[in-house]
């Protein structure tokens, strides 16, 4: 399962990348998106309060959620929340968060991330 955090949504939408025709390049196999309630209250925090762009394409990135599979977790803390999910689920998170990056690998997880050449990649 792709966990999307709000990160890397908001980065995409900001670069006009195609998130899902990259997941279809980056996985050949039907793959799952979800998404944990943590980040989905997250963006609509920064939808109804956050300044200027922000604001829409986080409202943007809610839009794009509504196809997504919830999950919910114990945490109400979205990078904790993306942690516990990508380990019950065997999942692998979509952020832009070098923080998120960093405790995931701690624990195993992969993630994938955006270049700056506006490409979807495995994080090293």
């Amino acid at each position: 399962m792709i966990l999307l955090d709000s990160s890397g949504l908001i980065h995409a939408l900001s670069r006009r990348i195609d998130i899902i025709s990259w997941f279809d390049i980056l996985f050949a196999s039907p793959y799952k998106i979800g998404i944990t309630k943590a980040v989905l209250e997250e963006l609509k925090k920064l939808s109804a309060t956050g300044t200027g762009k922000t604001r829409l394409l986080a409202a943007l990135s809610l839009k794009l959620c509504e196809k997504c599979t919830i999950i919910d977790t114990q945490t109400l803390i979205a990078d904790d929340s993306l942690l516990e999910a990508s380990l019950k689920h065997d999942g692998i998170v979509f952020t832009c968060d070098s923080g998120l990056r960093r405790r995931l690998s701690e624990q195993g997880v992969p993630a994938i991330i955006i270049t700056n050449d506006n490409r979807l990649i495995f994080s090293p």
